[in-house]
């Protein structure tokens, strides 16, 4: 069960959405672009049981656990600070306060200035990795 929470953990990220959406030629999602989807390590237990966690603080109700969850995440996926950070930009309608604390709390990082996610905006995406 915990793989499983874990891998709904996984499939509700944002890295996972960014991925799919590059992916995308249209707004239907196929069974061979989730297939084409990078996904985490789900062998590693102590990956699972954290991811699994997050999952269950966020089904509780959890208001806050949805940020702690995107770098859980992140760090599953070894997705870098500042690739993280990059991530965040090509989601314009999270709330900006929301964003602001995902970068704070992502690997322990100072929140980037508006100028620093406008040149970030700029760099592309050839991978998920550093």
């Amino acid at each position: 069960m915990d793989r499983l929470k874990a891998l709904l953990a996984v499939m509700n990220s944002i890295a996972f959405e960014v991925q799919v959406r590059a992916l995308l030629a249209t707004a239907h999602i196929s069974l061979g672009v989730v297939r084409r989807v990078f996904i985490p390590d789900l062998t590693n237990r102590r990956v699972v049981l954290s991811l699994s966690s997050w999952v269950d603080k966020c089904l509780s109700g959890d208001l806050n656990a949805s940020i702690d969850f995107e770098v859980a995440v992140a760090k599953a996926y070894g997705i870098a600070k500042r690739r993280f950070r990059q991530l965040l930009t090509f989601f314009p309608l999270l709330p900006q306060p929301q964003v602001n604390t995902c970068q704070t709390r992502a690997y322990g990082g100072q929140k980037l200035s508006s100028a620093e996610s406008q040149n970030l905006m700029r760099l592309p995406i050839t991978s998920l990795h550093p």
